[in-house]
């Protein structure tokens, strides 16, 4: 999996790296990273070596959404003039859209299938 350096994660998180493991380098063991803007918690956990993650997004403390991540294949910060986040892909036979997570100045999620729904 490709990702951002260590230091671009906490930068964009506004946090410092909570490493599962501190004697293994973090891109083999996983990390995570919390953000709170206004009412708005996003969790996020990623394992660059085994190509998943986590991502939790609570409102008023309460999950409203949960997501598993597997087959991923890049995690991509996103800066466009005031809006940060980050991107995640995956792998094209998951048959969805990379995830968009934006960070700043406001919290917001967007996801979807690359598949044609039919009823």
């Amino acid at each position: 999996m490709k990702t951002p350096e260590l230091y671009e994660l906490e930068y964009l998180f506004e946090c410092d790296a909570r490493i599962v493991d501190e004697e293994i380098p973090w891109y083999y063991t996983g990390v995570s990273f919390s953000l709170m803007r206004e009412n708005k918690l996003i969790k996020f956990y990623v394992n660059p070596a085994s190509g998943n993650g986590e991502l939790r997004l609570e409102v008023n403390g309460e999950t409203i959404i949960h997501l598993d991540l597997e087959n991923v294949t890049e995690i991509q910060i996103i800066k466009e003039g005031k809006i940060e986040g980050f991107k995640v892909h995956f792998d094209k036979e998951n048959y969805v859209t990379p995830l968009i997570v934006q960070t700043k100045p406001v919290v917001k999620i967007e996801w979807g299938t690359s598949l044609e729904l039919q009823r």
